[in-house]
């Protein structure tokens, strides 16, 4: 038998290439993904977790270089650098 689950995608804006937050229906996990151009716009969101793991991606054209892994209380002011 198929299990299901269901998840739900919120579109900040309605840009799928924008601000997004992931849930899983059933799961405490949530998933932000963030634009570096839109972490500003990421702080002022009410309900953004601020903590958690961060991934912080290099890319280059849709070429993925480096990928950076780790621990955070303050995610949304990992990037600013």
């Amino acid at each position: 038998m198929i299990g299901l689950t269901t998840m739900t995608m919120q579109l900040i804006d309605n840009e799928p290439d924008g601000i997004r937050i992931c849930r899983v229906e059933g799961e405490s996990l949530v998933t932000v993904v963030v634009p570096r151009e839109k972490l500003a716009e990421a702080r002022h969101l009410p309900e953004l977790p601020f903590r958690g793991v961060c991934y912080l991606l290099d890319e280059d054209h849709g070429v993925l270089s480096r990928v950076y892994a780790g621990q955070t209380l303050d995610y949304v002011y990992r990037g600013e650098n």
